[in-house]
């Protein structure tokens, strides 16, 4: 009889443990898409490359920023505005601009609400909750005549201020949360992003100077990954940049250079290690069309 039991638990463990495996095996990376002059927000999976969902924009929206809350919803910008929709495409709120507004950046905050940006004059910072109440409105100016030349994606530290990439300046503007401008400094090229690094340093997409770098909080360059690091692979326009531990994802924007056919030799998103290898890199232009804004997730 005990022998009996001997067996019995640890029949019960190996189900448990090869159960664990499995599980955890079948957990997918799933890419949620988007890009300026692109008609629609795609999901794909990472594996298999697979199209599986799509929602499609209005014929002048244009998206640079999407995002997926624990809730499963989808959350983006379409330049008019900011929509968060139910997996199902029903609207849970939808939040419009004026028609002298450009707002292209919108975020998940880590307490579960939601960062809004538009440019303008003045422009604003907004932060609402899961209902799209507002919690806090800062508005300032940029200094920059065209609203559509300002910013596309800003950030909010861990203490709290909010970063703007200056496009047309590139400069980084950081204002506190009451709006008050606490500091500006210069980085490379026309910066599309920027967010904070665990480390307090800070990650910026360099647009057209075909590069990203990383910069301490007094704007130093920390490291610099540009296109001579890569091998048969060009940057593009550098648009949205997710860092993980050891690889980053890029947003390789094709729609400056368009007119060129061997700019499509060049993928729409790759995943490059911390010594600039490609390790991973999705293509299929036709389609999936432009790509500047991506969300990673596990499902």
């Amino acid at each position: 009889m005990k022998r009996f039991k001997t067996y019995y638990i640890i029949s019960i463990l190996i189900s448990l443990f090869y159960g664990n495996i499995s599980a955890k095996q079948e957990v997918s990376v799933k890419l949620l898409v988007a890009g300026s002059a692109n008609n629609k927000i795609m999901i794909f999976d990472k594996n298999s490359k697979q199209l599986e969902w799509v929602y499609y924009l209005e014929n002048d929206w244009e998206c640079n920023s999407v995002a997926r809350t624990d809730h499963n919803e989808i959350l983006f910008s379409y330049g008019r505005g900011a929509r968060l929709i139910r997996k199902d495409k029903t609207i849970v709120w939808d939040i419009k601009v004026s028609s002298d507004q450009d707002l292209q950046s919108a975020s998940i905050l880590p307490n579960g609400n939601f960062l809004l940006a538009a440019s303008g004059h003045p422009a604003f910072i907004r932060e609402i909750d899961c209902k799209g109440n507002i919690l806090n409105e800062i508005t300032f100016e940029t200094g920059i005549e065209d609203p559509h030349f300002q910013f596309r994606r800003i950030a909010k530290t861990s203490s709290g201020n909010y970063l703007i990439p200056l496009f047309a300046k590139g400069k980084v503007l950081e204002l506190s949360s009451q709006g008050k401008v606490l500091r500006e400094f210069p980085v490379e090229g026309n910066p599309f992003a920027i967010r904070e690094l665990p480390n307090g340093n800070y990650l910026v997409s360099g647009g057209d100077s075909h590069c990203f770098i990383e910069i301490n909080s007094s704007g130093d360059i920390i490291k610099k990954i540009e296109s001579s690091l890569l091998k048969d692979i060009k940057f593009q326009f550098v648009a949205e940049v997710i860092p993980e531990k050891d690889h980053y994802y890029i947003c390789n924007w094709q729609g400056h250079e368009k007119q060129n056919p061997k700019t499509f030799e060049n993928p729409a998103i790759l995943e490059i290690d911390r010594m600039g290898n490609v390790i991973w890199s999705l293509s299929k232009w036709n389609t999936i069309g432009f790509i500047s804004a991506i969300y990673i997730f596990n499902e």
